[in-house]
């Protein structure tokens, strides 16, 4: 059922991720869950204000080149909610911070590791 739908977003504290998980919520999850890099305050106001309006939240340092932290933090968020994740999107940006016309494909990082995939 889609309104009790429990939600997974890799790197939603900043930007586009936090508007990615803000649609998330909108569309009548009953839980959203996701993963923050750097800032842990913009990931914990965001928190708050999911649970402020009855969402179920959960927010995680994480990257996606663990594998053991991966699948660990995916663990967390499970039992935090109570529920299994029934959508996953990736918000995850990777760069090499130089500007856009500098970059190639030789620049470029690897793809993203997803070890439960398939």
């Amino acid at each position: 059922m889609a309104s009790q739908a429990t939600r997974w977003c890799w790197g939603g504290s900043g930007g586009l991720g936090a508007e990615i998980v803000r649609t998330l919520a909108a569309s009548g999850a009953s839980a959203v869950s996701f993963t923050y890099g750097r800032n842990k305050k913009a990931a914990d106001d965001l928190v708050t204000e999911l649970r402020a309006d009855g969402i179920k939240a959960f927010a995680a340092p994480a990257g996606l080149s663990d594998e053991p932290g991966f699948n660990k933090v995916l663990d967390d968020a499970v039992a935090s909610i109570g529920d299994e994740i029934s959508l996953a999107i990736n918000s995850i940006g990777i760069s090499p911070n130089i500007p856009i016309e500098e970059a190639s494909s030789r620049t470029q990082t690897s793809p993203v590791y997803s070890p439960r995939a398939g």
